[in-house]
């Protein structure tokens, strides 16, 4: 699977600096799309972030992508070619 981060900051509260641009870390969500093998495409929203308020470039933790891949695995046994999920309603 491949993924695509693209991120919107939510929250002011400052959390570090982005190692690509030097711009201040904000506390937000994220949305990663995926796709696979089997040609189903896979939008989570609402992943937990740190997110870049110049290029808006996203951070999550190995604990959130962990829980952020469970989720996309759980769609290969559907027969649906979209899903849009709710990283927190999943």
């Amino acid at each position: 699977m491949s993924g695509t981060v693209t991120g919107k900051h939510a929250e002011r509260t400052k959390t570090g600096t982005c190692p690509l641009c030097g711009g201040a870390l904000y506390a937000g969500t994220t949305l990663m799309t995926f796709d696979n093998e089997l040609n189903q495409i896979v939008v989570v929203k609402g992943i937990p972030a740190d997110v870049c308020c110049q290029c808006e470039e996203a951070y999550a933790t190995a604990q959130v992508l962990d829980r952020v891949h469970q989720i996309v695995n759980s769609v290969r046994k559907t027969q649906t070619d979209l899903s849009l999920l709710s990283y927190k309603a999943a």
